[in-house]
């Protein structure tokens, strides 16, 4: 059986859980808190597969061990690793070659800013953190944050470059993304690069959820009354745009869709 590991809640390993789960493969979900994750990863690959760039350090998840022993420590290699094995001609996430440059994208730009903004809304609740720790990792794991979150919350801070700039920088870039989504979808195109769902929908779809709290998203999100009152009307704001809409419908037609069963690897 395939076996990722991730942060319970990363919107990076919702990436990962979409694919495998669309493609109907079989796989065991190893969830960690963030920096309890570093000693897991380190057994998995010993920061060797990992990389490091806008988005990630070399102890970044999702990870995906195959049952070859193949190991993938990026959520697009882990996409199209699953597209490539698991995918007929018709269901392809990358069929058009925009699929992947948009894939890019978003995981530069957008999950980078939705990251960032969601950390900082939850850490202005210290119970609204908590409940997201409770619901998403075992109680052993749960206990120990409560224990760490002063030291959790300030290494978060220091490593996602989580301040008032910093926020107000990401909500704005969050903004600009759903804009430029939304001006491509405006010719009605189902889409985004047109009548057919492709690595890029999916991408854009996950990046964009901790922006827009939907109900099928693969770990628990706090209700949308829940949030402090900036990040409320945030998502409200959004979740009124065009792209906002196209990732909600996304999330309720696609998120459940499974394609076929995998033959054996």
């Amino acid at each position: 059986m395939h076996q990722l590991y991730g942060i319970a809640f990363s919107h990076y390993v919702e990436k990962a859980r979409w694919a495998l789960e669309r493609f109907s493969v079989p796989y065991e979900d190893k969830r960690y808190l963030p920096f309890l994750h570093i000693p897991v990863i380190h057994r998995v690959h010993g920061g060797r597969a990992g990389k490091t760039d806008r988005a990630s350090t070399r102890y970044s998840t999702p990870v995906l061990r195959t049952p070859s022993g193949l190991v993938l420590a990026d959520s697009a290699a882990i996409v199209a690793y699953v597209s490539e094995t698991f995918a007929g001609p018709e269901d392809d996430l990358y069929a058009d070659p925009e699929a992947a440059e948009l894939e890019q994208r978003f995981h530069d730009v957008l999950g980078v800013h939705t990251r960032r903004a969601a950390y900082a809304f939850l850490f202005e609740r210290p119970s609204l953190i908590q409940s997201v720790i409770d619901h998403n990792v075992s109680r052993a794991q749960a206990r120990l944050f409560r224990i760490a979150r002063p030291a959790a919350q300030f290494g978060l801070r220091r490593l996602l470059r989580i301040d008032e700039a910093g926020v107000a920088r990401s909500t704005h870039k969050t903004r600009d993304e759903f804009a430029a989504m939304g001006e491509r979808l405006a010719d009605g195109r189902p889409f985004l690069l047109g009548e057919r769902f492709s690595a890029a929908d999916l991408a854009f779809a996950a990046l964009a959820a901790p922006a827009l709290l939907p109900e099928a998203y693969s770990a628990w999100l706090p209700p949308l009354e829940e949030l402090p009152p900036r990040a409320r009307a945030l998502t409200r704001e959004l979740r009124k745009t065009r792209a906002g809409a196209f990732v909600m419908r996304l999330y309720r037609e696609e998120r459940g869709r499974v394609l076929g069963r995998p033959s054996a690897t």
